[in-house]
């Protein structure tokens, strides 16, 4: 009987630090976007897919699909820092959405960014709770 309340307390005392540490995940990810704005050339086109990766806005399996709404995450956030997004073709019908590293400085404005960056809301869930929690897209 011991043996659980113990697993309860931990189970209870990971949630806690996990929902404390949710908070400040959008401001890491956001200081991470300002080092890749830096790091890549200039005029670079990167992936929504592969920056949401680099955010750790998802886990990926071998397919290297994210979770529901992580490249959406990737470039609203993206645009919430001021970087440019641009859409190209791929294959006939695909369109895939890249941001473009370099062309502009990190410079939040207007109260819906701000708002959306200091109140993450829902969307760092799947952090709290775990992987088996998803976010899904309109929560």
């Amino acid at each position: 009987d011991e043996e659980k309340i113990m697993e309860a307390d931990n189970a209870r005392f990971l949630i806690l630090a996990r929902c404390c540490a949710s908070h400040s995940l959008t401001l890491v990810r956001l200081a991470q976007v300002r080092r890749y704005n830096r790091a890549f050339g200039k005029g670079e086109n990167v992936s929504a897919k592969d920056l949401a990766r680099l955010l750790r806005l998802g886990t990926y399996g071998d397919e290297g699909e994210g979770i529901v709404g992580s490249t959406e995450r990737a470039i609203g956030l993206c645009r919430d820092a001021g970087l440019p997004i641009v859409e190209k073709e791929k294959g006939s019908e695909q369109k895939q959405l890249f941001v473009t590293m370099k062309s502009a400085f990190i410079n939040i404005t207007g109260e819906e960014a701000i708002w959306r960056i200091c109140n993450p809301g829902r969307t760092n869930d799947s952090f709290v709770f775990g992987s088996r929690l998803r976010f899904e897209v309109g929560d």
